[in-house]
């Protein structure tokens, strides 16, 4: 039906057929058997491995993409990303080319793990979209360099025009080397790890926080005075600091939204410690207004009362609340959007192009929120949300910070489901009145309605 599958895995294909109910068009193309042994993986000259590739062995090198640099050649106009490794300049790729060299690699190693490609925008990018993309572009880039089997490939080296000076001058060694994290007291804490460790790898390393409370907190790097975004699971930390601009670039940080579940672990002094400096940080950057409030905290901070402070800045607007970077989105066509992601639910406020907020916000409970995922092709993070009696309406936000969105809507939604589960083991002191609250509990998989978006604007 117009679709190319080369490539393409069997359930793809089985996928494409169970979508034509009636008929289905397939266009066979016939090869020699010598052919059809190399397409099969078991001819000489196969593309595709007798035997699983280990992508265990990693090795972070020293590539960026710092800048790029406006085209005109032939009367065609485009942009190029200059790639660098070891400050010295390799090649300048436009992003067609990384998107063949993305699909080629998913070819020759069709098992591995990618992680997200920048998508194709079909509108000409801002400045501002542009440098979105580059960074995009260098996450992605180092993290299939990384793996020593996929850059000692054909495809990687002649993507990156690697001749055997640059191999001399940039060995592929797993290095042990030295990064610094800061902590929400605000010390500063040195590990020594390997260039490959991912975070998973060096969260055991943290000192002072049990591994069962460590679930509670993550590594973030920061972007701005007022946002930090978590890094995945797959990132590795190396990498993030060698393209930062910034020496302090990553912290540990909490990672909660659940005020229930940030009470439940200040029993360990530790983490009560943190919370609190985290806290107080929060007040002092002006992320969070003390407003009629500011004459306790201090009274509380002067007494080292931290349970009590704590207790007071829950109750502030904006507590536990990630706010990101304003962007565009399919519901306000002549501006953008902010968005906020809390326990209570998630908000969109319009604004400008420029991220000036507007009077005009809607409020979601996640209740109403049906389904969510990351648009790889779009760049996107989109999310459908229940209407009274009407078709569920998709949102699409075009944010760089998609896959991190994502993390936000889990992470809030295994929360709830957790303040649940304690509401719902909690003996009650009359017995009928426990059939009662449980029937009456709310369930996030009966979605309600909520205030709608009119199509095209907020």
């Amino acid at each position: 039906n117009g679709v190319t599958v080369e490539g393409s895995s069997h359930q793809v294909v089985v996928d494409l057929i169970k979508q034509n109910n009636q008929l289905c068009e397939l266009q066979l193309l016939p090869v020699t058997d010598d052919e059809a042994k190399r397409l099969d993986g078991r001819g000489k000259g196969s593309s595709h491995h007798d035997c699983v590739p280990d992508y265990t062995e990693k090795n972070a090198l020293p590539i960026t993409i710092p800048d790029w640099t406006n085209v005109d050649k032939n009367g065609e106009r485009y942009t190029a990303y200059n790639i660098y490794m070891s400050k010295k300049l390799l090649c300048s790729k436009r992003y067609s080319e990384f998107s063949a060299f993305h699909n080629a690699l998913k070819r020759e190693f069709r098992d591995y793990n990618y992680p997200k490609f920048p998508g194709k925008w079909l509108f000409n990018l801002s400045e501002q979209q542009i440098d979105q993309r580059r960074r995009g572009l260098e996450t992605y880039l180092c993290q299939v360099t990384s793996v020593c089997i996929m850059y000692e490939s054909k495809i990687v080296q002649e993507f990156l025009c690697i001749t055997d000076e640059n191999k001399k001058a940039n060995p592929v060694e797993d290095n042990n080397t030295s990064i610094e994290i800061l902590l929400p007291d605000k010390k500063m804490i040195a590990l020594s790890i390997r260039k490959s460790d991912i975070v998973e790898d060096i969260a055991a390393k943290k000192a002072g926080i049990s591994k069962s409370n460590m679930k509670h907190f993550a590594i973030f790097e920061q972007i701005s005075e007022k946002f930090w975004r978590k890094l995945q699971d797959n990132e590795m930390p190396f990498s993030v600091m060698s393209r930062s601009s910034s020496k302090k670039s990553l912290a540990i940080r909490k990672w909660i939204f659940s005020d229930s579940k940030e009470k439940s672990l200040i029993s360990d002094d530790t983490v009560l410690n943190y919370l609190y400096h985290e806290a107080a940080t929060e007040i002092k950057s002006g992320r969070l207004s003390p407003e009629e409030k500011i004459n306790d905290l201090k009274a509380a901070q002067n007494s080292g009362k931290k349970t009590l402070f704590l207790e007071l800045v829950q109750k502030l607007p904006g507590y536990n609340t990630v706010v990101f970077p304003h962007c565009a989105s399919n519901v306000h066509k002549n501006g953008s959007i902010i968005v906020a992601i809390s326990k209570s639910g998630l908000t969109l406020i319009a604004c400008s192009s420029t991220g000036e907020p507007e009077e005009q916000e809607h409020k979601f409970n996640w209740d109403s929120i049906i389904e969510w995922e990351t648009d790889e092709d779009e760049a996107s993070f989109n999310f459908q949300y229940n209407r009274e009696k009407m078709s569920p309406k998709l949102v699409k936000l075009y944010t760089d910070y998609d896959m991190y969105m994502k993390d936000c809507f889990d992470r809030v939604i295994a929360e709830l489901e957790w303040e649940k589960e304690q509401m719902d083991d909690k003996p009650t002191e009359k017995a009928s009145a426990t059939t009662s609250e449980k029937t009456s509990t709310k369930k996030l998989t009966k979605p309600s309605a909520s205030a709608d978006i009119s199509d095209g604007d907020l």
